[in-house]
């Protein structure tokens, strides 16, 4: 099947790598504040949130994880096609 612009052979840009997460943390001077306003009732609230948040970024990392080993497999597939294609090595990821 033809490429774009009827080229036979094309091969078509890497794969995108997927982006490193981000932790996402809660803001404690905040929850501290509303703990001392409020008696002490709300370090029930902080703690949950704060085991939800980091529950969270565990599941976020690990969608990292798998969608980084689903590219590596993506992009050395790339580069055998590239490589059949062009017969020159790819350029280098970046």
């Amino acid at each position: 099947m033809p490429g774009p612009w009827g080229y036979q052979n094309y091969v078509g840009p890497p794969p995108v790598r997927p982006e490193l997460p981000r932790d996402v943390k809660p803001t404690h001077i905040l929850h501290l504040l509303l703990t001392i306003i409020t008696a002490g009732f709300w370090v029930l609230v902080w703690i949950v949130v704060t085991a939800n948040m980091a529950a969270n970024n565990r599941a976020r990392r690990a969608r990292y994880r798998a969608g980084l080993a689903a590219w590596e497999i993506a992009y050395v597939e790339w580069q055998h096609r590239y490589h059949a294609v062009y017969g020159a090595p790819p350029p280098p990821a970046v």
